[in-house]
């Protein structure tokens, strides 16, 4: 999908836009959520998902956000989940957005698609790209789920 493009400005400062965006999902999630959480990143994560861009793929493996205190069971899902639906929300937004307005720029264009596979990934509930929250919307509330899933289809077919 994305070969040859890696290392046009462009598509890095897509990249760059697309995960800072799902950080930010992620950071307006926790505060939804009620908590000041701190931001735990994978060792080697942001450097592996750096390479992997430069070498034309997408692997976005960077860290999540987590509560400072343990939390009860009930409390925590519910927590993780809203984090999880901010940052797919905020993904689902930028897609969209990526594919009604000025598609036809080119940074614009590779936005869209970076968007498109990290939308792919939150579908995927499982290991390995269950930290990217879409794991956390099924544990908390399986109807969400199945709706953003439907949305998410409903992105991909149609724009």
């Amino acid at each position: 999908l994305l070969r040859g493009k890696a290392w046009e400005p462009a598509a890095l400062a897509a990249g760059f836009v697309v995960l800072g965006a799902s950080v930010l999902g992620g950071w307006i999630g926790t505060r939804i959520a009620g908590g000041k959480w701190p931001f735990h990143a994978v060792r080697g994560g942001l450097f592996l998902s750096a390479a992997l861009m430069l070498m034309g793929t997408f692997f976005p493996v960077m860290g999540r956000w987590y509560p400072e205190r343990s939390v009860p069971a009930g409390p925590r899902r519910r927590a993780l989940g809203l984090a999880g639906l901010c940052e797919w929300l905020v993904m689902l937004v930028l897609f969209s957005a990526a594919s009604v307005v000025l598609r036809s720029f080119g940074v614009v264009q590779s936005i869209r698609e970076y968007a498109m596979i990290l939308l792919v990934f939150h579908v995927l509930a499982v290991y390995p790209f269950e930290y990217l929250g879409g794991k956390r919307v099924l544990d908390w509330k399986l109807p969400v789920f199945v709706v953003l899933c439907a949305l998410t289809a409903g992105a991909l077919f149609l724009l």
